[in-house]
């Protein structure tokens, strides 16, 4: 299997910059690595190992750091496990299996079953969304309620945008910079809680997955019974969120869609409404925030 980095040294430099970002995770964790059907997988766990479940999917070409700006205010509710995906710049597998194919809802099994779980919460951001859709779709009995960030696989994504980034991708670290920008829909500067997503995704030096996300069908679409919420950006420059809201609307009528006006794709400013959201489905109440230990 090829390696998902152009090179060596851009393997070395995200991640010996992501082992420093996760020295500086803002609440106590605990970190697991084990084997599945697609290769080890590596977890990051924070909050009460009493608490609820909550199991967060990152972005493509990103990894648990993606997570380090929401997790204080969701760690005094809930056990939060930050899975790193497969195939992309975190520590689990570089496998990348088909996304046509069931094959990632195998692996996930495989995580629940090393978590030691029957049912859990969801919230994945972008490809993240895609994998919490797949999975409650595939297996609705194992997941308790299910949030998506501008999801991938509601509406075929623009490809005039996949154009244009790979233009500037090729410039070199500018152009990965102006790419990188461009699709999240950051200014510069960032936000200061959002630095360790954007400085690990500016050093990440990775191959882009040769196939992406197909549209799930009506039929995965309306097997989500769950409590489902799902957050679109208006200017997002990957997935129309007019076209994504009238999809939800039609095969996902239950659904609680949210859709922000003057925001992009990267979608972490709204920490608190996924909070409330996640509380009112399993009966809780507001907590303090998780500060560090």
């Amino acid at each position: 299997m090829p390696g998902i980095y152009w090179s060596s040294a851009g393997r070395r430099r995200p991640e010996e910059r992501y082992q420093q970002i996760l020295q500086r995770w803002p609440v106590p964790a605990a970190q697991f690595r084990f084997p599945t059907v697609k290769g080890e997988t590596f977890v990051l766990a924070c909050g009460p190992p009493s608490a609820p479940p909550l199991m967060l999917f990152h972005g493509g070409l990103s990894n648990a750091s993606t997570w380090m700006s929401q997790v204080p205010a969701w760690a005094s509710h809930f056990r939060i496990y930050c899975v790193d995906t497969i195939g992309d710049p975190g520590f689990s597998a570089a496998s990348r299996p088909s996304f046509a194919t069931d094959e990632h809802a195998l692996w996930l099994d495989d995580v629940w079953v090393a978590l030691k779980l029957t049912q859990a919460s969801v919230v994945g951001w972008s490809l993240g969304g895609w994998l919490g859709l797949d999975y409650a779709a595939r297996r609705p009995n194992r997941v308790s309620s299910l949030v998506c960030l501008a999801p991938a696989g509601i509406v075929r994504m623009r490809a005039d945008t996949i154009i244009k980034l790979l233009g500037l991708m090729v410039l070199g670290p500018w152009g990965r910079r102006k790419a990188f920008f461009t699709s999240m829909g950051f200014s510069n500067p960032v936000p200061e809680d959002l630095n360790a997503f954007v400085d690990f995704s500016l050093q990440s030096e990775v191959r882009p997955r040769s196939k992406l996300p197909g549209l799930f069908t009506a039929q995965m679409l309306s097997a989500l019974r769950m409590p489902v919420m799902v957050v679109l950006g208006e200017q997002d420059v990957f997935f129309d969120a007019a076209k994504s809201r009238r999809r939800l609307e039609a095969h996902v009528p239950s659904s609680e869609i949210h859709s922000m006006t003057g925001v992009g794709h990267g979608l972490f400013g709204y920490r608190e409404i996924i909070l409330k959201f996640l509380l009112n489905h399993h009966n809780m109440e507001l907590k303090p925030l998780t500060t560090v230990a």
